[in-house]
Parts: structure tokens; C-alpha cells; sequence
């Protein structure tokens, strides 16, 4: 059974690949941090696929552990030049630990949201300037993000169900 959050990045793939008549290209980025319990999440989920990726060989991907500075990476984002740049991080969501959600920017920027320096919001409004890209931002409701806490088996599920369906997302827009 496909979920919401699924049926979302599909259609937003195939909308903005039929859009462009060419092969997207694509920008995965983990933030969080490993050392804060399911905060790291989303830099697992990159690490991966930067192994994934790198198996494939297309110059149309990228995935990038950015930790919690993700705008330390703007530089290379914009030399990239993404068509679509999907943003993955642990994230409050009020649901059950290892709930995933497809959220849009403007509901991310809410206090106490991210433990990360600079507000989603802003890092997405610049790139989306330089890059003309599409951005959304795939979320994963932790159990903590305690320091020195080992990740929640909510999250390790969660991280293996991102995983295997980004692969195989990618792996059909390369295909095609």
C-alpha cells in the first residue's frame, strides 16, 4: 500500500519530469546530527544513498550529508543546479515515533522545530532562487533527540522504508 508521503514525491516527480522533458536532477540532503539520538535520521538516510548513487554513475543525482549546517552547502547545490532537492531530517510532527511526512517549507519554520542554525525557510528561499529547483522536505517523527541516546527502532524502520523507496524512485526517473 502506497502512503500519502509516497504518493506526494510521486506525483511531484512525475509532474516535474514530464514538465522538463529531460531527466531530473535530483539533490537528496540528510541533515541532523548523529550524536543526538533519531536527530540523525536523515544524515543516515544520505549516507546511504551517497553509496546507492554512486553505484548508478548518473551526473543527474546527488545526495549530501549536510549535518546541521545544511547551508554550508549551498555553493556546490547551486553549481549542481537541481531541478528538485529533496530535504530529509528528523522533525516534531505530533504523530507516532516514525511517523514519515512530505511537509511544504512554510510549515517548518514553527518554534522549537529544528535544532539547526539557520530556519529551513531560509536556506530553501535562497536556493530556490539561484537554482529555480523544486523543494520538498520529507520529515520523520523522533522518539528523541537526546544527546549521546541511541536511535529509536521507530526511526532505524523508518530509515530502511525512506531508503528502499527512494531507491527505487530513482532508480524508475533514471530509468525513463
Amino acid at each position: 500500500m502506497t502512503k500519502l508521503w509516497q504518493k506526494k514525491l510521486l506525483q511531484k516527480t512525475k509532474n516535474l519530469q514530464l514538465s522538463l522533458h529531460r531527466p531530473l536532477r535530483i539533490a537528496i540532503l540528510g541533515i541532523g546530527s548523529e550524536l543526538n539520538a533519531d536527530d540523525g535520521g536523515g544524515v543516515l538516510i544520505a549516507l546511504r544513498l551517497i553509496v546507492d548513487f554512486d553505484m548508478l554513475e548518473p551526473d543527474n543525482l546527488l545526495a549530501v550529508d549536510c549535518g546541521t549546517v545544511p547551508e554550508n552547502f549551498l555553493i556546490p547545490l547551486c553549481r549542481f543546479m537541481p531541478d528538485w532537492v529533496l530535504i530529509i531530517d528528523a522533525g516534531s510532527l505530533d504523530q507516532l515515533p516514525g511517523t514519515i511526512q512530505c511537509e511544504s517549507m512554510q510549515n517548518t519554520d514553527a518554534p522549537g522545530f529544528s535544532t539547526h542554525s539557520l530556519p529551513p525557510s531560509v536556506f530553501s528561499e535562497f536556493l530556490i532562487k539561484e537554482t529555480g529547483c523544486v523543494i520538498d522536505m520529507l520529515l520523520i517523527q523522533p522518539v528523541s533527540v537526546d544527546f549521546c541516546e541511541p536511535m529509536s527502532n521507530e526511526m532505524n524502520k523508518a530509515i530502511e522504508e525512506v531508503i528502499l523507496f527512494l531507491n527505487t524512485l530513482i532508480r524508475s526517473l533514471v530509468d525513463t
